[in-house]
């Protein structure tokens, strides 16, 4: 007797990668596991009275996507802070943060994540949106970071010193004084003052994380760093069954 399926897709365009069969009509899980792959007319018998079946409407259905380089909880952190990506003038930047430091009155910080090459410049511009509180806004390419007054003085970096950190850069002008944009290691001056979220928090974010990246098909990633914190925070999202990803972690 054939086993049960949990859930059977019918009426698909299924994508096997099998070159003996590349394509089929339906597809029967049992829990984690694709238990048969063949015709509408074939699973028939891996139905159940339980079994939950899907219409997929003549729609292609693959096997779900691997990302080979991610980077899931810095992703899910940055997902935590004002999202600038689509940010297409100062006045937009201003909008964002603004409306971001009102819903967030208890941070001390006004972090962002996303904005586009050409849109912010300098430390006096940010200034000119929020000065009370220190400002930190990352480049959507994650190489770039510009920051307000504040949080340059909080680094102790503003005034005249040294230009290089690592392979990262201070930019500074003919006076010697920061500008506001930081290059590449040079960033982590200022963004290693952000202080992290709480564990609770940074649970909360990866469960919405990881809904957005299941939604577009991926199943799998890489993690392309980590350590025995980070491990800690999937290690209690699994234990509590909503670690609905696969993550290698490197070691």
């Amino acid at each position: 007797m054939a086993e049960k399926a949990d859930i059977v897709i019918k009426n698909a365009k299924v994508f096997t990668s099998n070159e003996a069969m590349p394509h089929a009509e339906t597809v029967a899980i049992k829990g984690n596991r694709i238990i048969f792959v063949g015709t509408n007319e074939e699973v028939k018998e891996f139905k159940s009275e339980s079994t939950r079946i899907i219409d997929g409407q003549g729609r292609t259905l693959t096997a779900g996507f691997i990302d080979s380089h991610f980077h899931l909880l810095w992703g899910a952190i940055w997902a935590g802070s004002a999202q600038l990506y689509d940010v297409k003038n100062l006045n937009d930047l201003k909008a964002v943060l603004v409306e971001f430091a009102e819903q967030n009155k208890t941070s001390a910080w006004v972090d962002g994540r996303g904005i586009k090459y050409g849109i912010v410049e300098t430390r006096q511009q940010l200034d000119a949106m929020i000065s009370e509180r220190p400002v930190y806004i990352n480049a959507y390419d994650g190489h770039t970071s510009w920051a307000n007054t504040k949080a340059l003085e909080m680094a102790g970096i503003l005034q005249p010193g040294v230009d290089a950190y690592g392979v990262g850069v201070i930019v500074r002008d003919e006076n010697g004084i920061a500008t506001g944009e930081l290059r590449e290691t040079a960033m982590h001056l200022v963004a290693d003052l952000i202080p992290e979220p709480s564990d609770s928090r940074k649970r909360e974010l990866l469960k919405m994380v990881i809904q957005r990246i299941n939604a577009t098909g991926v199943t799998s990633v890489h993690n392309m760093n980590g350590d025995m914190q980070e491990l800690m925070t999937y290690t209690a999202l699994e234990d509590a069954g909503e670690m609905n990803l696969r993550v290698y972690v490197p070691y």
